[in-house]
Formats: C-alpha cells, sequence, structure tokens
C-alpha cells in the first residue's frame, strides 16, 4: 500500500478541490480554464456573496503560477462586471444600486483549532446603497464589518439566499458577459 503525502491528503479532503464536482446550489461559473467562482454558502454570507477559487489546490497566494495569478485578476474584473450588470437589470433592485464590490481574501481559519478544509478562494462581497446604511455611522463607513450585515436588523429581506434567487443569479452570472 501507497502512503499518501500530507499535500495529497489534505487536496483528497480539501472541500474546495470538490466543489467543482459536487456543483453547490446554484452551481458553478467557469473563469477561464484555471479558476471557478460560486455562491458563497457560509453563515455570514448573502446573496451575490461570491468565492472565486483555482482549479488546483493552493493554499497560499504564493502557491499561485504566473498563468493561475493573471487568470485571477481577470476573473475577478470579469466577476465584478457581471454582478453590475446583473443589479442593473433587476427592476426590484433599480433603486438600491451596487455601489461597491469588496475583493478580499481572509482565510484566517487555516490557523484555527480546527482548521479548514478549503484551500485558498477570494471573496467578492457585494455592497448596495441600503447595505451601505447599516454600515455606516456618523459619514464614515465601516466595510471591515460588511461580514455581519446579514444578520443586523434592517438588512434586506431580498439578499437573503433563497434557493431559487440563488439558482437566478448563478445562471444570469453565467449567461452575463462583462
Amino acid at each position: 500500500m501507497v502512503k499518501k503525502t500530507s499535500t495529497e491528503a489534505n487536496k483528497q479532503d480539501c472541500k474546495g478541490c470538490n466543489i467543482t464536482k459536487d456543483q453547490p446550489r446554484g452551481g458553478i461559473i467557469e473563469m477561464g480554464k484555471l479558476w471557478v467562482a460560486n455562491q458563497y454558502w457560509g453563515g455570514e454570507g448573502f446573496l451575490g456573496w461570491l468565492a472565486l477559487q483555482p482549479r488546483e489546490h493552493r493554499m497560499q497566494l504564493e502557491q499561485l503560477t504566473d498563468e493561475e495569478a493573471r487568470e485571477m485578476g481577470t476573473a475577478v474584473r470579469d466577476l465584478t462586471g457581471r454582478l453590475s450588470k446583473y443589479w442593473g437589470k433587476k427592476e426590484e433592485w433599480k433603486q438600491d444600486r451596487l455601489e461597491r464590490v469588496y475583493v478580499t481574501y481572509f482565510f484566517e481559519s487555516v490557523f484555527d483549532n480546527n482548521p479548514t478544509q478549503y484551500h485558498l478562494h477570494i471573496h467578492l462581497i457585494p455592497r448596495t446603497r441600503k447595505m451601505r446604511a447599516l454600515i455606516s455611522k456618523e459619514g464614515s463607513i465601516n466595510c471591515w464589518i460588511i461580514h455581519t450585515i446579514s444578520k443586523m436588523n434592517g438588512f434586506p429581506e431580498e439578499y437573503f439566499r433563497y434557493a431559487e434567487r440563488v439558482d437566478e443569479l448563478m445562471e444570469a452570472l453565467r449567461q452575463e458577459s462583462s
């Protein structure tokens, strides 16, 4: 019997590696040949919060190949454009325009007592006018609390991740060109 290396074992157990096979609710968006995106399903998420990840098992940005790094930039640009176009087309959101898409890489959970089973992923977090009101105080925006807004009183109900909304969003983003 051949013993697996820790890297092989981590790759086998990686939920991120399995996302393209498991097809999360809403499916994936192919972003070039090296990246995929899906609706983020973490507890703090909301409709339109996307996770962009490389197809190959990578745990840190510095592990990306030059081609993966270039394609990541293109994918971020394209997804941001697709989200903006989608928001602009939704009749019920015409009064709540998408103002910003935050792009971030937290990945602190690898340092938790029970480390994450996910590989590198980039968060694309939409922020609308209504959402801005929830994270603003005395004229200043505290973008660092964006992850808490889906639990705040006054969070817009139309941005909860109901199954049919996620399916509609993801299909529209797959069809949209930026």
